[in-house]
């Protein structure tokens, strides 16, 4: 049943239209709310930050209605003050009842939250406690209503009086017996080792083990709580901090994250729906923030799937990051994975919910893309729509009251610690800590672009207040329809933010209210979707949120065009189901608890268009990579730069007219060949050569106009500096897929990317194009890339003859494409550091090259295809993307200088970026820190002898006069580069979805065969520096294209199509008249899709033709060309899928 209730708009005199400011908030003073509670904190206590490692982590606030009568009131937690209770009389003013309503505390409170623990109907309070090492005072506290606004403690009586340090708590209903059961969130006092790897305590043995009360049921009048924290398998330990409630893989039953704070990862207990828990974090997430603190989990992009926020503490700017930050320690990080540890990294991380996938759940981390990774020393995020208009926005509360981490402390402290005894040091290390200067920081709010990035509206959105604030709650507290903020802060009055969206704007609203079975009245775990206009939102009824905070059991939803709501669906956390159509808006409705078994409303699993069969056609392979670490030799560098394969080669080799492939060896181990059956299965076979390199790039092609398919190698990596390890290879076959070394290649000794054959100079052999990655031990150098002209089967060097210069830049692929549909194909290269660089043909002759203004970038790969149908080659460019802690722009690129800075006869390559300072300047700074910079530089000791000093020192300052080359990158973005025509091009860059990590691997093919061009990439990297971390966020991705140039982004959970891991190269291989997508991934297993729409048929190009034309049925026609060679480290084969009824023309060299 749905009723419609009363609201309140109320009009307050200090909110006048006539007075109204540009904020969407106003901040109230404690003169018009009359609360006055300040959590303040004193400084020279017996209880103090020796004692009590959490001593300035601060209090949270509650938020509820206590009292039944439409306002929300509020409950602050003291930590050396009483906790306060604070009654809402309407017009934001505010009684304090804590004396009255018997809610005062007298020990250290830390979290609390309002529930109706005994089923009345009426709000009761429960307050963690922590601080005091008195067990006694630490005992939890269950404040029950009684009605009449006052509150009996009985903690006690329900066995909840739990005596560990507690953080927080959520009340839910885990086990889905009707009635709510409790998880209690805790920490301890530990001063030591707390970010040291160590055995991990996974058993419930140690003291700083989260805990599950189950409610049992009525004893002696009340529920009785029962602690079945062993029995439900919640036996991890941790430093909680951040505790968020929701059904994750959305299977009915309520899921745990907990943010742990030091070495201590985050848990994901997944409810098991027998009464237990599992931590399967490790298989649903793949990073996690390092300091986790406070977190909440909403669906942020209205999917319909809850997406996880979690606190650390990076800094925002370029001062705080060099006085805070120390070097990377990388063995230290590979120690930690060895304990069982996952991969962690300081900063916030938002975990997007990318769905369920063969009866898994994944997500996928773009805190950087969406710029909200980096806020300062932060404790409480909050998802909630502020502003109305249909998504949820951020609120993050920020500041520490002593920055004990300021690393010319900490040198400060050490050094006093050495020959001091403990109780002298205590006594100065206090001291110490007192006179550390207080640095009030700003709140932040994150306005929601509705593309999965953050507008820092913080500055906009309400007057600059900076300060000390750890939890806080957002409530309508006016009941007009928008979320008000309440802030608990050290040292200060706790903060109201009154909203005006409703004063400033027409947008609509709807907020729910439950009215839900006997057991748990508030309905708490109920889920609810709001259709409107053909979208929808999707929120949770769970309270506990943010950090030692809850906000009241209802859901606020903004309906930005003030239409009426289609329809609202309803799933009690029962599952009963009940839908209500045509709902107005501005109202406040209740929801009654009834409905119906929803056996109509479980969605059917997606058809999908990829299907995953690597084990069916006999293919079982997985790539092994030796360990090198690259940062002991040159600790400079960005990444790590011998895991760039595998690379992946697919040709006829022995002459039965069925694709076979080739997948590349790392040293030391052989690369592989896989033959093809009539059967359609694979046979494998090892490739007994190379062993001794790193294989990088490989290429079938006739090297010797015999016939058959010879296979070029590409050593590459990073490893050795010995004599001949880089050299390429050149493999003649006998016409059977055997395979013999030749002679007939120039020694090439780069370490080497990328190969790609064509007939350039239309001679009647195929040249190559050998792209020059890196030079070992001297990062930012160009090595050589070599032209190879194909004179009767013995290549020669024409490089410099030919494109004019063979130090092109760190290419990473290249692409022999008729860019100007001249007839002859140009040569289109990209690489690191380097501009979209076009080799333009001139009839065989000298190339000239063409650089595309604005395009320096840090690319992985490239490919083509006529993707708007216009009769020209375009192109689908991978590039670094925007998931990264790497920033660029035109006028703000990241840099580096090339240089030997230090005069020792070796290169230092010191990486740049820019960070807008406090007077809104933006200046470039060195990225590393001052230690890790002093491992390169022995100069940079005495010259910034602090990390003060250092923390201004701009790039400038740091190569001085020293002559130096210069790189630069000021395009990050995967792109799709539109051809205009007339040697003029378009950068598009790609939907946000391809941006989440590096693009590598790229396939082109009409797959759905509707006459456009659709694009499958793969990507992520691994091995970057340690600091900042793995890039990890990308599934694979289909990009289904709609013929004009633009991309329909299909998640993987519709698709099929699934590559999770440290992909590279990816390859289009003809099998039974199928397209098979081969995915290849460092370290990691091969993958092979089958592209579900058969009804096409099969054609091929050969290596003469100059390109093809697809002419379909309703006139429309379409450029293709055939590569040998493309994307990353790839060649997909000559045969390509057409619809059934198109034609197909070939065009001749």
């Amino acid at each position: 049943m749905i009723k419609k209730c009363c609201f309140y708009l109320c009009v307050l005199p200090f909110c006048s239209c006539s007075e109204k400011g540009s904020e969407l908030f106003v901040q109230l003073s404690h003169h018009q709310t009359k609360i006055n509670f300040s959590n303040d904190i004193p400084l020279n206590d017996d209880l103090n930050i020796l004692n009590y490692i959490y001593y300035f982590n601060g209090g949270g606030v509650a938020a509820g209605d206590i009292n039944n009568d439409g306002f929300i009131d509020l409950y602050f937690s003291g930590n050396q003050v009483s906790s306060r209770l604070y009654l809402n009389e309407g017009n934001l003013k505010f009684r304090d009842i804590t004396a009255t309503s018997f809610t005062k505390t007298t020990d250290w409170a830390s979290g609390v939250t309002m529930a109706d623990v005994n089923a009345d109907g009426w709000l009761d309070i429960y307050v963690c406690r922590a601080g005091s090492p008195d067990p006694e005072k630490r005992s939890n506290l269950l404040f029950i209503n009684r009605k009449n606004n006052t509150f009996e403690e009985m903690a006690e009586a329900y066995g909840l009086a739990d005596k560990s340090y507690s953080t927080d708590a959520a009340f839910f209903d885990y086990d889905l017996d009707g009635d709510l059961d409790m998880y209690l969130l805790n920490h301890v006092h530990e001063m030591h080792g707390l970010n040291n790897p160590k055995k991990r305590k996974l058993e419930g043995q140690s003291k700083n083990t989260d805990k599950l009360y189950r409610n049992n049921g009525l004893k002696n009048g009340h529920p009785f709580f029962e602690d079945v924290s062993h029995k439900a398998g919640v036996t991890i330990e941790g430093f909680g901090l951040g505790l968020g409630i929701s059904d994750i893989n959305h299977d009915g039953f309520a899921d745990i994250y907990v943010s742990n704070d030091f070495i201590s990862n985050d848990i994901l207990y997944i409810n098991q729906g027998d009464g237990s828990f599992k931590n399967e974090i490790a298989e649903f997430i793949k990073h996690q923030s390092h300091n986790g603190m406070g977190n909440d989990i909403a669906d942020i992009n209205n999917d319909g799937l809850t997406d996880v926020l979690v606190m650390d503490m990076l800094p925002s700017t370029n001062k705080k990051r060099k006085t805070m930050l120390n070097k990377p320690n990388y063995d230290l990080f590979q120690y930690s994975k060895y304990l069982g540890y996952e991969p962690q990294y300081m900063r916030n991380t938002l975990q997007l919910n990318r769905g369920n996938f063969n009866d898994k759940n994944y997500f996928s981390e773009i805190g950087q893309l969406a710029g909200v990774s980096s806020t300062d020393w932060s404790w409480a995020s909050l998802f909630a729509d502020f502003d109305l208009d249909g998504y949820k926005d951020i609120y993050i509360t920020n500041g520490y009251l002593k920055d004990i981490t300021d690393l010319d402390f900490i040198v400060y402290r050490k050094r006093h610690s050495l020959f001091t005894s403990r109780q002298k040091f205590d006594s100065i290390y206090l001291s110490s800590v007192s006179r550390l200067p207080e640095e009030k920081q700003q709140n932040y709010f994150f306005k929601n672009n509705k593309d999965l990035t953050f507008e820092d509206v913080s500055k906009v959105w309400t007057n600059k207040s900076p300060g000390f604030s750890n939890g806080a709650a957002y409530a309508d507290l006016d009941n007009d329809g928008d979320l008000d903020m309440v802030v608990n802060n050290i040292n200060e009055k706790a903060t109201v933010l009154k909203n005006t969206t409703r004063d400033k704007s027409n947008a609509g609203y709807l907020t729910i209210d439950f009215k839900g079975p006997k057991g748990n009245p508030n309905g708490i775990g109920s889920k609810v979707w709001v259709h409107t206009s053909g979208a929808f939102q999707f929120s949770e009824n769970f309270t506990t949120r943010g950090f030692q905070s809850s906000v009241a059991p209802e859901l606020n939803f903004g309906i930005s065009d003030k239409t009426s709501v289609d329809s609202i669906e309803i799933l009690w956390p029962d599952q009963k189901y009940s839908v209500f159509y045509d709902v107005p808006v501005d109202t406040t409705l209740t929801i009654e608890y009834g409905g119906i078994n929803p056996t109509h409303h479980i969605k059917k699993k997606s058809q999908y268009l990829f299907q995953e069969i690597a084990q069916q056609i006999n293919v079982e392979y997985k790539h092994k990579d030796m360990l090198f670490v690259d940062f002991k030799r040159e600790p400079l560098i960005p990444r790590n730069y011998s895991f760039n394969g595998p690379s992946i080669a697919v040709a006829d080799i022995n002459g039965d007219e069925l694709d076979d492939f080739y997948i590349s060896g790392s040293f030391p181990y052989f690369g592989k060949f896989f033959t093809q059956n009539k059967d359609g299965t694979f046979d494998t076979i090892p490739a007994a050569f190379n062993k001794n390199h790193e294989g990088q790039a490989s290429l079938f092609f006739d090297s010797d106009n015999d016939g058959d398919n010879d296979l070029y190698l590409v050593n590459g990596g990073s490893e050795l500096f010995d004599d001949g390890y880089y050299h390429d290879k050149l493999y003649i076959n006998d016409g059977n897929g055997n395979f013999n070394l030749s002679e007939n290649l120039p020694k090439l000794d780069t370490s080497g990317s990328c190969v790609t054959a064509s007939d350039y100079d239309k001679d009647g052999d195929l040249d190559l194009f050998v792209g020059g990655r890196i030079i070992p031990g001297s990062y930012g150098l160009s090595p050589k890339s070599h032209l190879l002209k194909n004179e009767n089967g013995v290549f020669k060097d024409a490089t410099i003859s030919v494109l004019g210069g063979d130090k092109l830049g760190m290419v990473t692929s290249g692409l022999w494409t008729d860019s100007n549909n001249d007839g002859w194909k140009d040569l289109i290269i990209v690489g690191e550091w380097m501009p979209i660089t076009i080799f333009q043909n001139n009839q065989g002759g000298f190339f000239s090259k063409i650089e595309i203004k604005n395009t320096h970038g840090w690319w992985n790969s490239i490919n083509g295809g006529d993707f708007d149908n216009d009769g020209d080659t375009d192109y689908i460019l991978g590039n670094l993307g925007k998931n990264s802690v790497f920033k660029a722009s035109v006028d703000y690129p990241i840099s580096l200088a090339v240089g030997d800075f230090d005069k020792d006869q070796k290169i230092d390559p010191i990486l740049s970026i820019h960070y807008k300072d406090d007077d809104n300047e933006y200046r470039s700074y060195p990225f590393a820190s001052r230690d890790l910079l002093l491992d390169q530089l022995n100069f940079i000791k005495n010259k910034f002898r602090t990390y003060k000093q250092y923390s201004t020192a701009t790039i400038g300052e740091i190569v001085s006069n020293t002559p130096c080359k210069k790189l630069s990158a000021s395009l990050l973005e995967s792109i799709y580069l539109e051809n205009l025509g007339d040697g003029n091009f378009k950068i598009h860059p790609l939907p946000n979805i391809a941006q989440f990590a590096p693009v590598m691997g790229t396939v082109v093919s009409d797959f759905n065969l509707d006459g456009n061009l659709d694009v499958l990439l793969v990507g992520n990297f691994y091995h970057n520096e340690v600091s900042y971390g793995q890039s990890d966020a990308s599934l694979g991705l289909y990009l289904q294209g709609r013929g004009d140039g633009t991309f329909l982004t299909i998640e993987n959970r519709q698709s099929g199509f699934f590559v999770d891991g440290d992909a590279r190269a990816l390859a289009r291989l003809n099998s039974l008249n199928d397209q098979l997508i081969i995915a290849a991934q460092n370290s990691d297993s091969l993958k092979i899709f089958r592209a579900i729409n058969t009804k096409g048929k099969t054609v091929q190009i050969s290596d003469e033709s100059g390109h093809a034309e697809i002419i379909f049925k309703n006139g429309k026609k379409q450029k293709i060309e055939s590569y040998l060679g493309e994307g990353y480290q790839s060649q997909s084969s000559k045969s390509h899928k057409i619809p059934t009824d198109a034609s197909f023309k070939t065009f001749y060299n």
